[in-house]
């Protein structure tokens, strides 16, 4: 774990979507749609809370990506 990814709280918020979603592809999936509709916002409106949205997403399916794996 990196210190960001610790400061995010990835793993406990994985193994939250993994509960909530029912597998680790579809909390995957699920996250994507969630980051490509705050990137989608971004260019319309840029704020500190999309920002960590957008940041926390990326990192969270590169977590389960990674643990999927």
């Amino acid at each position: 774990m990196t210190p960001l990814e610790t400061n995010y709280k990835i793993k406990e918020r994985a193994e939250e979507a993994i509960k909530e979603h029912g597998s680790i592809d579809n909390a995957i999936k699920k996250i994507k749609q969630e980051l490509y509709a705050f990137e989608d916002a971004w260019s319309k409106y840029s704020s500190d809370c999309l920002g960590h949205g957008i940041t926390c997403n990326r990192l969270l399916v590169r977590y389960l990506t990674e643990l999927k794996n």
